[in-house]
């Protein structure tokens, strides 16, 4: 019997500081509880929206919330915060799966407003909620199961 190797680690998961895939669910609720840290939704922001320099985070958080942390001098979001961000990264790290080392293609496929998601793009579906969110898993999951999209 041959043992398959597992599969690679999602690297969005250690790239924003929270667990990876994989890991207890329990050590990813208690760092969402603990909040995502700044320096990580700063990297996912720059990776998701290269082009907007600076005000990248404000395409994930809201410039209220980015200026309230600041001034709390703390290095983490709070638990409301990245419950709001959570969705974004969920969203990111499966179309990372999809597109396997090729990270400017996942990023394009979040930004394509899609028919199956009502002309909406995958990224922004996940930014408004979690139920957003969920419609695009699903969208993802019928893409793996090599459904018609």
């Amino acid at each position: 019997m041959t043992v398959q190797p597992a599969p690679p680690a999602n690297p969005i998961y250690s790239f924003v500081g929270l667990p990876e895939q994989g890991t207890s669910p329990h050590a990813l609720l208690d760092q969402i509880e603990k909040g995502i840290p700044v320096a990580g939704v700063r990297k996912l922001a720059d990776f998701l929206f290269p082009d907007a320099g600076s005000r990248a985070v404000e395409h994930l958080v809201s410039r209220s919330t980015i200026e309230r942390t600041k001034r709390s001098r703390n290095l983490r979001f709070s638990r409301a915060a990245t419950e709001q961000i959570y969705p974004v990264i969920k969203v990111t790290a499966k179309a990372m799966e999809l597109y396997p080392g090729e990270p400017e293609k996942a990023v394009r496929f979040l930004q394509k407003p899609h028919p199956m998601l009502g002309a909406i793009a995958p990224l922004e579906l996940a930014r408004k909620s979690g139920a957003g969110a969920d419609m695009v898993m699903n969208l993802f999951n019928r893409i793996q199961a090599g459904l018609t999209v």
